[in-house]
């Protein structure tokens, strides 16, 4: 008959499939869920690498990315210059200050 500690303590009772010092089956590699599976456990397939050719494309994605960014803060800032000179309104020309020098961190 099960004690009501027993209900509340999740686990408790329960066999740890590592082992008892937290040691893996025979045959079974950390991370992965059958015995002799060679796929990593992160879900890449197992010829995939994280080398060069991975981070030269993630670099030209980066800049396209930043190179988007600059161009639509550029533009809402022109819109801004143009907004604040023809309305006369000095929070127009004041943002659109801001974001000149929103621009300037960005590049």
């Amino acid at each position: 008959m099960s004690s009501d500690r027993e209900a509340r303590e999740p686990g408790h009772g329960q066999t740890d499939p590592a082992g008892p010092a937290g040691e893996q089956p025979a045959g079974e590699e950390p991370g992965h869920a059958e015995p002799g599976h060679t796929e990593p456990a992160h879900g890449h397939a197992p010829d995939h690498a994280h080398g060069a050719g991975a981070t030269a494309h993630a670099r030209e994605a980066d800049r396209r990315t930043l190179l988007i960014v600059i161009s639509l803060t550029g533009l809402f800032m022109v819109a801004e210059l143009v907004g604040g000179i023809v309305s006369g309104s000095l929070a127009l020309l004041a943002d659109a200050a801001h974001m000149f020098t929103d621009v300037g961190a960005l590049a």
